[in-house]
């Protein structure tokens, strides 16, 4: 497929959903079996957040527009694996910690945060084949991708699967605690003025909840193998 904004030939994945539905773990699975670039866009949005909550400014919008100059965050990946630095610095794990992860409802909210961020992940589609996964990838990042996914699970799955990423970072977590900042980041991302959590008409649905990973695993290969396999036949002819 041509993209749209350069005429390059690229390839992208496009993996929406809200908060602890398997996104990340989908997007590594399909950058290593098809050999992409995986780029998380939520950990950039966190990064951000992570500053932000530094400075003690992640609740006050105009400070945060006031800052974002001195906000630089970028991603670097080896092989398939990304690491999120800000200013320089190499934040991959600090920004999992769910106090950065209730900053980042309000900084990621913001306009001007995000006109910043979009961009940036465009171009890095731009460059090479990528899956990149966040909550506006198919409708708003990466509207030209061959392949657009919206995972879902209910918020009972999802809060187990965030204490578990909590409890191997080695923090601790208590269940209605996190149960509650699942529910509450749902209403914030739905609702939100800028990039709305919503699922792409030509994006496909899949309910993850009760699946077991190989799974998921399984039905997500299918899905972008059937997009990858008529892209690569499409370059090939022309």
């Amino acid at each position: 497929m041509v993209n749209p904004r350069d005429g390059r030939k690229t390839f992208a994945v496009a993996v929406d959903g809200p908060s602890g539905v398997g996104k990340s773990t989908a997007a590594a699975h399909v950058a290593m079996r098809f050999g992409l670039l995986n780029v998380d866009t939520g950990a950039m949005y966190r990064a951000a957040a992570l500053y932000c909550l530094r400075m003690g400014i992640e609740a006050d919008p105009s400070r945060v527009v006031a800052e974002l100059a001195n906000i630089n965050v970028t991603a670097e990946h080896s092989g398939c694996e990304q690491a999120v630095l800000l200013n320089g610095e190499d934040v991959t794990k600090l920004i999992r910690a769910q106090e950065v992860a209730e900053a980042t409802k309000n900084v990621s909210a913001i306009k001007e945060v995000r006109d910043k961020m979009v961009p940036m992940q465009q171009q890095i589609a731009l460059r090479s084949n990528v899956v990149m996964n966040g909550r506006d990838i198919c409708e708003v990042v990466l509207p030209w991708a061959q392949a657009k996914l919206f995972l879902y699970a209910d918020i009972e799955d999802r809060t187990r699967r965030r204490i578990g990423e909590l409890e191997l970072l080695g923090m601790p977590a208590d269940y209605d605690a996190v149960k509650k900042a699942v529910f509450e980041r749902d209403r914030h991302d739905s609702s939100r003025e800028n990039s709305p959590l919503r699922q792409s008409p030509d994006a496909v649905f899949l309910d993850t909840s009760g699946m077991p990973l190989d799974v998921m695993l399984r039905k997500i290969t299918d899905i972008v193998g059937v997009k990858w396999d008529a892209w690569g036949k499409k370059c090939s002819i022309e």
